[in-house]
């Protein structure tokens, strides 16, 4: 099949938008044998390439030929960002095209292969938040709704799948802890920094998922909003109950050890911890202020425990043995879609049931 300019065109504008260039620092990667007027038309889809043209553009971009010509396209947008710096249009770009670029390969396997019918995610029949408080009792019946009881929510990203939500971790230089992009106006996607600490992802995670289920009072700010995610991420990792069971319900202090004893138990951070029992009222804010400045020069909590449990998305691995088992795909293709070796792959295919 003959390549589609059309085709090429979006995937030459994806991958320049993937590095954060603009097209004056693409023609000079390509040691300007290729002219910004040429890119811009290119990228609109009015002009094919010349092979020559292609394989300068394609050097200068460092992503594999066959990406260009795909014929499925994905389009993404980002619907609500968790950072602590504020990022440029631009950066949330790369963001956004680095997702697409290493989420691809779930996605067509999912629509072209195996046609999955993902369910829809449904906004939480709850009422409009307005105070924190709104956030704790929503985050209790979540738990209820999402059948989680008052038990450690572990393999959080499964269970995030199950529901419909993919969960898709990236590695960026770009300083961020996750953001939810719905693609092509229907899938939603978590998308995690992978250089965060177990805690900290899942902490996002339901971060994320507070934006996307529950539903906020029209007039609330920005501040409030993420507030109240925090409020609902926090109590849905570990109820209020729980905390005063395991806890007390007032202390004048707290052991170090007893909060590495619940980090390493329920996945939450130590800062998350303390400031769960501050917010409950379980600890003054003297005792909590003690507790932050402890942890001040040690951000990510090193020498203070560490979750047991494990949090990757294994939804593409699952997906490609799926196919393999439906004769959809040989087993060289799951090893190409898998990036493992041949004989790796025959070894642990070895037991059938």
């Amino acid at each position: 099949m003959a390549p589609d300019k059309k085709t090429i065109g979006i995937r030459l504008k994806k991958a320049r938008q993937l590095l954060g260039l603009s097209m004056d620092q693409l023609v000079s990667r390509t040691g300007n044998q290729v002219t910004k007027g040429a890119i811009s038309k290119y990228e609109m889809g009015e002009y094919l390439p010349r092979e020559d043209k292609m394989r300068l553009l394609i050097d200068a971009l460092g992503i594999s030929e066959d990406y260009y010509y795909k014929t499925i396209n994905y389009e993404a947008t980002v619907t609500s960002m968790r950072s602590k710096t504020m990022l440029s249009e631009r950066e949330k770009q790369m963001l956004l095209e680095l997702m697409l670029l290493t989420l691809e390969r779930t996605l067509e396997l999912e629509d072209t292969i195996l046609h999955v019918n993902r369910p829809k995610v449904e906004k939480l029949h709850f009422e409009v938040l307005r105070e924190p408080e709104d956030a704790e009792i929503a985050a209790e019946y979540w738990r209820l709704n999402w059948r989680v009881g008052d038990y450690v929510v572990g393999g959080l990203y499964a269970l995030l799948e199950l529901h419909g939500i993919v969960v898709h971790e990236i590695d960026s230089t770009i300083d961020f802890d996750g953001f939810t992009a719905i693609i092509n106006e229907k899938i939603p996607v978590f998308v995690i920094n992978s250089n965060r600490n177990v805690e900290r992802r899942r902490f996002t995670a339901l971060h994320e998922l507070a934006h996307l289920i529950l539903s906020f009072d029209e007039n609330a700010s920005e501040f409030l909003r993420e507030k109240l995610c925090n409020r609902f991420a926090g109590a849905a990792l570990i109820p209020g109950s729980v905390m005063k069971k395991l806890l007390g319900t007032k202390r004048d202090n707290l052991f170090q050890e007893e909060l590495i004893i619940l980090r390493n138990t329920w996945g939450v951070s130590i800062q998350s911890l303390a400031h769960r029992a501050y917010e409950l009222g379980i600890i003054n804010q003297s005792v909590y202020g003690r507790i932050r400045e402890s942890l001040a020069g040690n951000p990510l909590e090193m020498g203070l425990g560490a979750y047991q449990g494990n949090e990757h998305s294994r939804l593409f691995e699952g997906l490609t043995l799926r196919a393999v088992s439906q004769r959809l795909i040989t087993q060289s293709k799951a090893s190409e879609l898998l990036q493992m070796p041949g004989s790796e792959l025959k070894d642990r295919l070895l037991q059938i049931w």
